[in-house]
């Protein structure tokens, strides 16, 4: 009878074996996107742990993935670097390539824009962002700075973007590519809703 229960349990092990290891995977790519995040807001663990009210010590924790890490404090960590819990949890590879527009969240900015992250990339350092502007709705409330570059490309409607002080005027089709290091933002002085698609890429 023995000889038949042990296999069983064999079993078991291999499967509990299996989830441990892909919830340490899991883990481990939530802490790359959180310093992706972090860095990308120039933000150091100290200035983070201040904006959340959790320890340097707990976001060091969480940057390298490890165990113990409840879902109120990643929630905590999302609102500060401004992104969504998704966002974090957002994972593609070799295996599976295409992110599913249903997986895809919709953030509202703090200029009333809807701001869809499609695809992140903490290896590449990329995040490809699609915008819908309601009439009169921008990329957030002021004009912001971070590390990195913008590429964007507007699809429809009629977008001004403020760089360093300066309006540009995007007419459908037009492309615009600006360092984030001086301020900029993006809004729609149309009377119709706008589309965009834009690409950051992070200079660490």
């Amino acid at each position: 009878m023995a000889a038949d229960v042990q296999p069983l349990v064999k079993s078991v092990d291999s499967k509990s074996t299996t989830a441990d290891d892909s919830l340490s995977e899991v883990l481990l790519s939530v802490g790359q996107r959180v310093r992706h995040y972090r860095r990308l807001h120039n933000l150091t663990l100290q200035d983070l742990a201040a904006a959340t009210g959790l320890s340097a010590s707990m976001i060091s924790t969480v940057e390298r993935g490890q165990t113990g890490i409840s879902v109120s404090t990643i929630h905590a960590i999302a609102q500060a670097l401004d992104v969504s819990i998704t966002a974090l949890f957002q994972a593609s590879g070799p295996g599976d390539p295409v992110i599913k527009h249903e997986d895809q969240r919709c953030d509202i900015t703090s200029g009333g824009a809807c701001r869809t992250l499609a695809i992140t990339d903490p290896d590449m350092r990329l995040e490809f962002y699609v915008y819908d502007f309601a009439p009169g709705t921008a990329s957030a409330s002021a004009p912001t700075t971070h590390h990195g570059v913008e590429y964007g490309i507007n699809l429809s409607g009629h977008l001004s973007v403020e760089i360093d002080g300066q309006e540009f005027s995007l007419a459908p089709g037009d492309a615009v590519q600006y360092s984030t290091q001086v301020r900029h933002l993006m809004k729609n002085v149309g009377d119709t809703p706008a589309k965009a698609v834009w690409l950051n890429v992070s200079r660490l």
